[in-house]
């Protein structure tokens, strides 16, 4: 793992860090709690995959909901990557499953290896976004930021990082790690929130068309 990371993980640190990015601690335990929870959902009759494709396809999902309640952010498929995007700060989140997040000795690794996109994504983050990491002065083009979600033996890890290079689909290096939630079970995180929150209504058009 690289020496040379910024890593957050007090609270009063980790809540300004996000700040600056457009998310909150509140936020990505949403999308941990959800996406874990339909990971559970998976049963022994579903194929093998199955608990980790759900939680992905969930945490996409509950990562979308909770930052476009922000008419700032935008859905955006980038070479097919699920990510949703903030034209005015530059600054694009994605979802992925890893092994175990919120280890300062690990680098987190997807469940599943990420593809050429993702690669491309990420060395582009090497570039500098921030003057002086000053959100007033932007350069460059989106920076990728992933929420990444890891769970174990029923407990709960999230991290929001910033990787800079990968190898075989696979992080090898990151910039910047905000640890989110640590070691939590499902009721830990359930406990934060009213089970009557706001519902995101869809007014998806359905099309079918030959091709």
């Amino acid at each position: 793992m690289s020496t040379n990371i910024k890593v957050s993980d007090n609270k009063v640190d980790v809540i300004s860090r996000l700040s600056l990015l457009g998310i909150s601690i509140d936020q990505v335990r949403e999308i941990a709690l959800r996406a874990i929870t339909a990971k559970y959902n998976a049963v022994s009759n579903h194929p093998q995959n199955a608990g980790g494709t759900l939680a992905y396809l969930e945490g996409v999902k509950t990562l979308r909901d909770e930052l476009g309640k922000d008419s700032d952010w935008e859905v955006a498929r980038p070479n097919n990557m699920e990510t949703i995007r903030n034209p005015k700060t530059k600054i694009e989140f994605a979802y992925s499953n890893v092994d175990y997040a919120c280890r300062v000795e690990h680098n987190p690794q997807p469940i599943s290896k990420k593809g050429k996109a993702s690669k491309k994504a990420v060395d582009n983050n090497q570039i500098p976004l921030f003057e002086d990491d000053c959100v007033s002065s932007l350069i460059g083009n989106y920076q990728l930021w992933y929420v990444l979600v890891s769970e174990k033996d029923g407990h709960i890890n999230a991290e929001v990082s910033l990787p800079t290079l990968m190898e075989d689909g696979c992080f090898t290096e990151f910039k910047e790690r905000i640890f989110c939630v640590i070691n939590a079970t499902p009721d830990d995180i359930g406990d934060l929130y009213d089970s009557s929150g706001d519902e995101v209504e869809y007014d998806d058009e359905i099309t079918i068309s030959k091709k």
